[in-house]
C-alpha cells in the first residue's frame, strides 16, 4: 500500500488473516503495528480500536494505540492506554508487558514535564 499498489496489499491483508485462521483481534493488532511503522498512524489507530473492541482484555493491543496515540500528539489519551495496557498485562501475568507499559508512560510523562509547550490543552 505505501508502494502504491493498493490492490496488492489488500491480497496480502487478506492472506495474512487467513493465515491468522479467524483471530481477528490479533490479526488486527499485528496490522495496527504495521501501520504505525509506516507512519500511517490514523489507520493504525482504526485497527488498535478495532482490536480492543474484540477483546477488550488485549494487553498488546492498549500498548500499541498508546504509542499510536502518543505520535499523534493525544498525550492523555495516550497515557490512559498504558495505564490500560499495565493494568491488562498485570491481570495476564506479563510482567515483560507491565513494564514497557510502565517505561513509556514515564517516559511521556517525563518529556511532558519537561516541555510544557507540547503538554496538551484541557
Amino acid at each position: 500500500d505505501v508502494q502504491g499498489d493498493p490492490a496488492s496489499a489488500e491480497q496480502a491483508w487478506q492472506r495474512a488473516r487467513e493465515l491468522m485462521q479467524g483471530a481477528e483481534a490479533p490479526f488486527l493488532t499485528e496490522r495496527g503495528l504495521a501501520f504505525l511503522r509506516v507512519q500511517q498512524p490514523d489507520r493504525a489507530i482504526s485497527d488498535l480500536e478495532a482490536a480492543i473492541a474484540l477483546d477488550p482484555t488485549s494487553a498488546r493491543a492498549q500498548l500499541l494505540l498508546g504509542s499510536t496515540l502518543e505520535v499523534v500528539g493525544r498525550f492523555q489519551e495516550a497515557i490512559a492506554a498504558y495505564e490500560q495496557a499495565a493494568t491488562l498485562a498485570q491481570a495476564a501475568g506479563n510482567a515483560e508487558l507491565v513494564a514497557t507499559a510502565r517505561v513509556q508512560m514515564a517516559n511521556l510523562l517525563q518529556r511532558l514535564q519537561a516541555s510544557p509547550a507540547t503538554a496538551p490543552q484541557p
